[in-house]
Order: structure tokens, then sequence, then C-alpha cells
């Protein structure tokens, strides 16, 4: 739009109202000489005098907005009046006594807990290292009086970790332990095992004891199978292509027609339309990549066997199938158990009008 306009300037002429979507992404979310983003910091002069609508369906979280020096936390809608002054704000709180409900789908949230020993055990052993390591971040932050960057918010060490003047080790142990948690939610043990061959890790697990007491088959991969089993259309959201294809083979195996989308899959739009159309299609797989920009309201479940902590991703994920029931999948008694809590729960906050929390539930044969 930007170079459409500069090359005819009277392009904008005949508009007197311009639509702005994902508004929240025209703010620069660090330090620079603009706070807003290119090329909207000269667009936006172009269409003074014209009524300017910006939407955003989905906000983002509080976010890091970055200076030289520090890192502040702010509200979404706090960013974007502080750069938009005069700016009228309206939000489905607004519309409640409309008719707004009439066009609203509700989308039903639950926890099923799985119960694996074995990666309770793994789980605990690397958030004490994750806390031993932020402390050891703290430490030497206090040695050279750059507390005050952090301000004593664990958010801020994470949001921070490549700016804080710490050592390169400290950097790479923390980013390190923080994905090695991840692997071990997400991944098949076979695989996640992988990621424990370096020698920090070595004095804390026996890689070869783990190969030998660790299960083949993710006991998140089973409980896809049992919830999968009770519906006629299921859509499984995982974020690794090792669990896409461990859930694809035990489906299959036990009698499931199951397709994939991946990133490396050509025509989306056919498998789509084979998982729509066709009856004897029961489960549709998908990796982050793969279900990007796709809607699947023909899908009775939908089943995630991993999350992360942006909500607005997550509520995302979870409206791909316009309404209806939503699995989250978590190992109990682990930190994952927790974070996906706040996670609901900062969903429910955000999006009372759309979501609705049902009761956990425990899954006691795994």
């Amino acid at each position: 739009l930007d170079g459409m306009f500069k090359k005819d300037p009277s392009l904008l002429e005949p508009f007197e109202i311009v639509l702005i979507n994902e508004v929240d992404t025209l703010v620069r979310r660090s330090g620079g000489r603009t706070a807003i983003v290119f090329p909207w910091s000269t667009l936006l002069m172009s269409l003074q005098g014209k009524w300017l609508i910006g939407m955003s369906g989905t906000l983002r979280d509080d976010h890091a907005v970055f200076t030289q020096e520090q890192v502040e936390i702010r509200r979404e809608l706090d960013t974007l009046k502080q750069h938009f002054p005069g700016a009228e704000v309206f939000t489905m709180e607004d519309l409640y006594d409309t008719d707004v409900e009439e066009y609203l789908e509700p989308t039903f949230l639950t926890v099923s807990t799985v119960n694996d020993s074995r990666i309770r055990s793994i789980s605990k052993v690397i958030d004490e290292l994750i806390r031993n390591t932020r402390a050891d971040i703290m430490s030497e932050l206090a040695e050279d009086d750059n507390l005050h960057l952090v301000d004593g918010d664990a958010r801020r060490v994470h949001l921070m970790i490549e700016r804080l003047p710490i050592t390169e080790e400290l950097k790479g142990r923390y980013s390190g332990l923080l994905m090695l948690r991840k692997y071990v939610y997400a991944m098949p043990p076979k695989q996640f095992l992988r990621m424990f061959h370096n020698d920090y890790l070595k004095h804390y697990f026996n890689v070869s004891e783990l190969r030998k007491t660790l299960p083949t088959i993710s006991a998140k991969v089973t409980s896809v199978l049992k919830i999968a089993v009770k519906y006629k259309k299921s859509v499984v959201l995982t974020s690794y292509l090792e669990m896409v294809s461990q859930v694809e083979d035990v489906l299959s195996k036990a009698g499931l027609n199951v397709l994939t989308i991946t990133g490396a899959t050509r025509d989306k739009g056919e498998v789509l339309r084979s998982f729509r159309e066709d009856d004897n299609t029961n489960v549709l797989v998908m990796s982050p990549v793969g279900e990007r920009d796709l809607d699947i309201p023909q899908a009775e479940v939908m089943i995630v066997c991993d999350s992360i902590n942006t909500s607005k991703t997550m509520y995302q994920k979870f409206k791909r199938t316009r309404g209806g029931l939503v699995i989250l999948l978590v190992y109990s008694g682990t930190s994952e158990e927790l974070k996906v809590a706040r996670l609901m729960d900062r969903i429910i906050e955000r999006y009372p009008w759309s979501t609705a929390l049902l009761e956990t539930q425990s899954d006691k044969l795994s």
C-alpha cells in the first residue's frame, strides 16, 4: 500500500474510512528512532483526515518494550493508546447486551493430565537446574550492580537474556535448559534423549540408564489415541515433526485413518478437503507451520500435545475449529501442568466471551 501510494498520491482520496487489521503490530516492540514500524510512520501521515479503524481479535500478551538500558513490561492497550493519542478503544465488553452473542461460537477448554513418573522425575531435575542457573545470573548481575536491569522479575531474565551483561556460558546454559524442558514435554522420549549429550548434563543424568527405562512411545501419544477413538473427527496439534510421525504411526496401527499437514506438505488444500469430506478419515495431525492460517470447523475435538506461554498464539490455535472442545495434554506433577493452568487463566480472563473452562480430566492409565 505504501509503494502504491508513493506512485499515485491520489490513490486514497476516494476513501473516507480505512480499516487496519492486526493494529497491534503497528507498534514497535524495541527501542529505536520511531515508535511505529515501517512504513506506517509515514503512511499514517498520508491518512490524516480519514476515519481509521484498527482491529485486533487477539491482542498480544503483556509485552516487553526494550530501551537501550532496560526492559519495561507493558499492557498491549497502554502501548497502543500511547502512540495513538485521542483514539477511542472499544472492546468486547462494550458489546455485551447487544446481538453479538448470536455470532459467537464458544470454545470449551479442558486439561487432560498424563501420568508418567519418569518424565516427572526428569522435569523436576531440569526445573532445579533452571532455578540454580537463574540464581547464578542474579548473583553475577549483583556483583556488577546490574540487578536493576531485571528488577527482581524472572520474566525479565528470560526476555533480556541476550542483552544481559553476563557470561556467554550462563546465557547458553539458561537458554539451553529452557529448550531442553520443552523437548521433554513435547517430543517422544527416544528423540529428546539426543539433547542430553553434553558435559554439563552428564553430571545430573545417566543417559544410558534413561535410554533403558524410557519407553519408545510417548505417554501423550497413548493419550491422543484414547481420545481420538471416541470421536469421528479429531485434530491433533504438536510442535515437532517427531511427534507428528509417532502420532500418525500409533493411530494408524490402531485402525484410524490419519492425515498429516506439516511445513513440507505441498497441497494442504487437498489434505484439508479429504479430512473435511471423507467420512472415513478420522484424524488430522498438524505441526505449527502446517496449521498456520487454517480453519477446520469439521473437527469435533482438538487435542493439543504441548503449549507455549503466549496466550494470543494459543487462543488462535484453539479457534481453528471455530468452537467445540479443545483438550490440552500435560504431564501431571510437572511445571508444564502449572504453566498450562496459568495459560488457561489468562485466556479465560482475556477472551471470556468465546471460551469456557471445563473440569480437568485425569488420565490414570498411562
